[in-house]
């Protein structure tokens, strides 16, 4: 079972080729619609998840090293229509390929849930692209059902 702990300044450069994979991946899937891993990453400040309050970060380990990672953040979801309530969203997680369908996610996952509820959240959320199945399969074990549908068409 991998370890979880908090990330840290150290952790920052594995975190970032771990995302440079993992924006590949959409990419892949997606190339008209999605930057390249590279511009992605030139973007992307995971230093934020790590050094503020209402961020979290997350690093799952198995014999001392880096096998995934997650990143997110407490907010209030505000609207015109619907209550305020605070909410957890996961804005990046990833599991090394080799390591998948092993239970690291699962435990990342639960690392967050816990973190979130600890910190007053009454709900989670996460985007997950039509393409990602698996993701979309691995969020439905966990209870997370469809919020919103967000249609798309190409013109």
């Amino acid at each position: 079972m991998p370890i979880i702990r908090n990330a840290t300044p150290a952790d920052l450069a594995y975190m970032h080729e771990a995302l440079f994979r993992l924006n590949e991946l959409h990419h892949q899937a997606e190339p008209d619609y999605f930057m390249s891993a590279a511009d992605i990453s030139d973007h992307k400040n995971l230093v934020a998840y790590i050094d503020k309050n209402d961020a979290f970060a997350f690093i799952a380990e198995h014999d001392a090293m880096p096998i995934g990672f997650a990143v997110g953040e407490i907010r209030e979801l505000k609207s015109s229509i619907s209550k305020t309530i605070k909410m957890g969203s996961i804005e990046e997680i990833y599991v090394e390929e080799h390591y998948r369908d092993t239970g690291v996610g699962k435990t990342l996952y639960a690392a967050i849930e816990e973190h979130c509820r600890d910190r007053g959240a009454t709900d989670l959320f996460t985007e997950v692209w039509g393409f990602n199945e698996s993701a979309l399969s691995f969020y439905a074990a966990r209870g997370l059902t469809t919020h919103v549908h967000w249609l798309r068409k190409r013109l």
